[in-house]
């Protein structure tokens, strides 16, 4: 399977999960740091920790394991350094303040949650 369809497959598991707000940007040839951001947004705590564990969960099944250990879902923000890409989930006042968005916004959205 390629990345970029390991990277969609994921982000269509965070959305049959009830994450918000879920974007997939591209960011090959604009930085070293990975090629792929997934970034989602979760209601609570709660959800934000179900959430890291179905994506830890299904890309373990596949042999994947970030590089980092996650973070509590009680700082806001998680995230799964997978390499080729980085899955981040936000509480929604964090996700506003940091905007990844708007700073990654020369990487290309290839896809988003209806």
């Amino acid at each position: 399977m390629e990345i970029k369809d390991q990277v969609i497959e994921t982000a269509k598991i965070l959305e049959d999960k009830k994450a918000l707000n879920i974007v997939v940007i591209e960011l090959k040839g604009l930085t070293s740091l990975t090629d792929y951001f997934i970034i989602a947004t979760g209601e609570v705590d709660t959800h934000l920790d179900s959430l890291s564990q179905v994506v830890l969960r299904s890309l373990k099944n596949k042999h994947l394991r970030p590089g980092n250990p996650p973070a509590k879902a009680s700082t806001g923000w998680v995230l799964l350094d997978y390499g080729d890409f980085i899955v981040h989930l936000f509480n929604s006042g964090l996700r506003s303040y940091y905007n990844l968005e708007r700073i990654w916004g020369e990487g290309k959205i290839v896809w988003s949650s209806s």
